[in-house]
């Protein structure tokens, strides 16, 4: 640390201070003692003499107090100078250690952090979907085929529908008219307190059975463009709210869709914890990109870049799902992203996987003889599991069940197969 000031410079300076305080004091005393000793004095000469050196003493009091005032704002301005030098000081030699501190990321932490199923990791944070994307970067894309795998029901609330959408999904169930989808808000609340009245009654655990036994359907409602929505109801801040907060327990769920991830796109300004605490957060194309960017993990910026299309961020961890089409069913599917690309029997397994599927597809019953004493069924379930699977996503693959009977007949099956 460099010194302002010489040393003697700054003695001498404190050592003025001092003199100038104590010679002004003893002026000042001397002043007010000629003072008192002028009004007991007659008249003459000695009264007039101890007058003036009454009022010279005084002056020279009030000079020598300024001139201290002055030697102390000095000295003041030096501590202040001083201890800016301090502060540059330490600013400049602490930057390196800062620079040392900045956390580097690296291909591997890409693999090590890689989200392999977004739908069961959605299940396992119980939380709700926040798709986040520009203009053509997928959004409707992926919540279709996210909806194509929900293990329940599905509601969608689109401004924008147009015949042909979403036709796996009944017309019942598409609200696209703005009025109807607020009133629909409307009973989708009541609908919750009804839930959270049954889970009440017949207690959590139950209550979470009924659930994964399909005796009570998990519900996704699918909201598209909701800052529209915002903008326009009133209703929409108190459904994100209600339904975010308290929905996940009695199994309603809801998929927003926005351009930013911010909570007014939502309409629940001030409520900024909303979303990381009650959302999973799905970053698609361009956002993905700036995401990483924001995260300053030039790894994962380079690895979306890789893949525009099937690449994208989930509570800014990487995830890997190709969208594809099936022979028999233009709808878009998503198979499971496990870390399939590193296995060739992965490679293999995807291959069977299809072919199985279009088996299923072409119209045909998929009965129990079929399939549960399919030797390659069995191969392919072994392979999956291998690959990562769970037993209920290789249920779901195989057969595209997720309840009921034979939901639970496949999965024994499975159960049977990999012991």
């Amino acid at each position: 640390m460099t010194q302002q000031f010489p040393k003697h410079f700054t003695i001498f300076l404190l050592q003025t201070l001092r003199t100038t305080t104590i010679s002004g004091v003893l002026s000042l005393l001397l002043a007010l003692g000629s003072g008192v000793k002028s009004i007991t004095e007659t008249k003459g000469i000695p009264k007039l003499f101890t007058l003036l050196v009454g009022l010279s003493s005084a002056y020279t009091a009030r000079d020598l107090l300024l001139k201290r005032q002055h030697l102390q704002d000095v000295a003041y301005d030096m501590d202040l100078v001083s201890r800016k030098q301090n502060i540059s000081w330490w600013v400049e030699n602490l930057k390196p250690a800062t620079l040392t501190a900045t956390l580097e990321y690296s291909q591997q932490w890409v693999i090590d952090n890689l989200v392999p199923d977004l739908l069961e990791y959605q299940h396992k944070q119980d939380k709700h979907f926040l798709l986040i994307g520009g203009t053509g970067d997928g959004k409707s894309t992926l919540i279709q085929a996210i909806a194509q795998r929900w293990a329940g029901e599905v509601s969608v609330y689109d401004v924008d529908y147009a015949k042909g959408d979403w036709g796996f999904i009944d017309s019942g169930n598409i609200t696209y008219e703005p009025e109807e989808i607020a009133a629909q808000m409307e009973l989708d609340l009541e609908e919750l307190e009804k839930r959270i009245d049954q889970r009440r009654e017949v207690g959590k655990h139950k209550y979470s059975a009924m659930l994964e036994e399909g005796d009570i359907k998990r519900r996704l409602i699918i909201a598209e463009e909701m800052p529209a929505l915002a903008n326009q109801f009133d209703i929409v801040a108190d459904w994100i709210r209600g339904m975010a907060k308290r929905g996940r327990k009695p199994g309603l769920f809801i998929a927003a869709l926005a351009q930013n991830d911010t909570v007014e796109n939502l309409g629940v300004s001030g409520d900024k914890d909303i979303i990381n605490s009650c959302f999973v957060r799905v970053y698609l194309g361009s956002k993905a990109r700036e995401r990483a960017k924001q995260l300053k993990n030039n790894a994962l910026l380079e690895w979306l870049k890789e893949l525009p299309r099937g690449r994208f961020l989930v509570d800014d961890r990487p995830c890997e799902w190709l969208i594809t089409s099936s022979s028999t069913n233009t709808l878009p599917s998503l198979p499971p992203s496990a870390p399939l690309h590193d296995s060739l029997q992965a490679q293999h397994n995807l291959i069977g996987v299809e072919s199985l599927r279009s088996t299923a597809q072409t119209g045909f019953e998929v009965n129990e003889v079929a399939f549960e004493g399919s030797i390659s069924a069995r191969k392919t379930a072994i392979l999956l599991a291998q690959a990562g699977y769970s037993k209920s996503a290789i249920v779901r693959e195989l057969w595209g069940v997720t309840g009921g009977a034979s939901y639970s007949r496949y999965m024994g099956q499975v159960k049977e197969w990999l012991e």
